[in-house]
């Protein structure tokens, strides 16, 4: 580019000056994080999609991190500030969430006769709910409670929505039914 001014001072000659110069433009970033959330217990890592020599994450205005990824460990909005080596800065917020798990509730033992079954009811505050025998999902069985007549591992699972599960287990014990052997029948007067 060149600038070129001209001008007279107190009605004298008219002067012209010139002078050539670069313009050297530096786009922003394209700085883009996508708002996210967890399950309470487990980890989000948020990474820039950008490299650049400089990484400053906020939360509420306070510094908490340096560097292309940070972990966050409490729900809310978090700033990412990018900076070039040329000065310029990008900036973007990312929503964190966490959601919680239900709570879940089984006694740890529970056992029948052979030839009778055991009802298994379960506490729960979720709204979801599945149940497993020895690893193995129990089709229809989406309710807090279940009706056995096998031994074996039960796992009770909840979550809110399907999403977020939490789980509890019964070890299921199936008892033989005593033989009873009394002998011949007897009058006692």
């Amino acid at each position: 580019y060149t600038i070129k001014a001209t001008g007279s001072l107190q009605g004298g000659a008219e002067c012209t000056a010139e002078q050539d110069f670069n313009v050297k433009v530096n786009p922003k970033l394209a700085l883009l994080i996508n708002d996210t959330t967890a399950c309470e217990g487990e980890n989000i890592v948020l990474t820039s999609n950008v490299t650049a020599p400089k990484y400053t994450w906020y939360f509420n205005n306070e510094v908490v991190g340096f560097g292309k990824s940070f972990t966050p460990t409490t729900a809310g909005i978090y700033t990412i500030e990018v900076e070039t080596n040329e000065k310029c800065v990008s900036t973007d917020e990312v929503n964190v969430g966490f959601s919680q798990r239900p709570g879940v509730g089984l006694d740890p033992t529970g056992e029948f006769c052979a030839g009778d079954d055991l009802n298994i009811i379960a506490q729960s505050n979720g709204n979801a709910f599945k149940w497993f025998r020895n690893n193995v999902v129990q089709p229809n069985e989406t309710n807090k409670s279940i009706t056995v007549t096998t031994a074996g591992t039960y796992i009770f699972e909840a979550s809110f929505d399907d999403a977020c599960q939490k789980r509890d287990t019964i070890i299921v014990t199936q008892r033989s039914t005593p033989n009873v052997t009394l002998g011949q029948n007897s009058t006692i007067c």
